[in-house]
């Protein structure tokens, strides 16, 4: 009998050491399983976001800010990539130029919001060309007073970013509106000089190999805008305009070339 109680309880022993094993194999198993699905997922993750991105600038690019707002928005909730906090900024001012232009108050609520959200990101600023071009953007629209929170900004997206698609558009739309002023003002030598940076500006983003089509439709409808308003040439605006509708004629850019062409 207590050989037999000897017996059973080595057996008892052994199946628990082999179950306990096994139960340690499966387990180890199931982890690595697990952690190779969550590299899976994180990665899927990543080519969900940056496919909203992309979608976000389509609608941004088509005037509608409100719903890339929406996409970004979430994209820099769910995501640690700064660009994608910065690209809500963007958007901000988007709506927050937009609203300008319209003579709507609420441009300055949309302008705070803004800053704010520059100031959270001060952190990030170093070496990052799109934080300082966000930067300027701002300072530009809401027509900050001390040329370093413009043009000092500007640069130093330039000094990170060479040739640096973004930042040659925006400083094109600054001397458009710097050249429109001073046409106004009537001061032809400001008028002449703000043109020519304004051109050459939008010149170096047609050159750029990046320009989307939407984007070089905007350009050449500024262009012709500066040619017609400013400098008073209909001839090279209509040429600018016509171009604008054959690089991308379903675009908001292509399709406001078409009313200044039937005017």
């Amino acid at each position: 009998m207590n050989w037999y109680r000897c017996v059973f309880s080595m057996c008892f022993v052994a199946g628990l050491v082999l179950g306990r094993g096994v139960f340690a194999e499966e387990q180890s198993t199931q982890i690595k399983t697990e952690q190779g699905s969550e590299g899976a997922s994180y990665e899927e993750l990543k080519t969900q976001h940056e496919e909203s991105y992309k979608k976000a600038e389509d609608l941004r690019e088509d005037g509608e800010y409100d719903a890339a707002f929406d996409i970004m928005r979430r994209l820099a909730d769910e995501s640690p990539d700064v660009r994608y906090k910065i690209a809500c900024i963007d958007v901000i001012l988007d709506q927050t130029k937009a609203l300008k232009d319209a003579n709507n108050p609420m441009w300055r609520i949309k302008a705070k919001e803004a800053k704010s959200r520059i100031e959270l990101l001060k952190g990030f600023a170093a070496g990052n060309a799109y934080y300082f071009l966000v930067w300027s953007r701002y300072s530009w629209i809401v027509g900050a007073r001390r040329d370093k929170h413009i043009y000092g900004a500007l640069e130093k997206a330039f000094s990170y970013k060479p040739n640096y698609l973004e930042a040659f558009i925006l400083k094109g739309d600054i001397y458009l509106d710097l050249a429109r002023n001073a046409a106004r003002a009537d001061q032809p030598q400001d008028k002449r000089s703000f043109s020519d940076t304004a051109r050459a500006s939008y010149d170096a983003a047609l050159a750029n190999p990046e320009i989307t089509d939407k984007k070089k439709a905007y350009v050449l409808l500024r262009l012709g805008e500066l040619e017609d308003h400013i400098l008073g040439n209909k001839a090279a605006a209509k040429a600018d305009w016509e171009k604008a509708i054959s690089a991308a004629p379903g675009s908001r850019a292509g399709e406001q070339a078409k009313k200044l062409l039937n005017q």
